[in-house]
């Protein structure tokens, strides 16, 4: 999770942050990583799900995503 506040532009790439008193940075697009420990997990879980040779469990649908929930954010 991370804790940034602002102002959002960008594209599926890259983000920049305008900082509130003006202070402005670049940063990679979240989603990226959030989906690659998503589908990290959802294979975890299936290897465990086989390994232990249950066949009646349903293994949960796992994805990424990413929330714009500071105060004052924007994109």
């Amino acid at each position: 999770m991370k804790g940034w506040r602002g102002s959002f532009t960008g594209d599926q790439f890259f983000w920049q942050i305008s900082y509130p008193g003006g202070r402005r940075d670049e940063r990679k697009n979240p989603f990226h990583d959030a989906d690659t420990k998503a589908k990290r997990l959802s294979g975890q879980l299936k290897a465990a799900k086989h390994k232990a040779k249950i066949r009646n469990l349903h293994v949960p649908y796992v994805g990424a995503i990413v929330v714009m929930h500071g105060p004052g954010s924007t994109f």
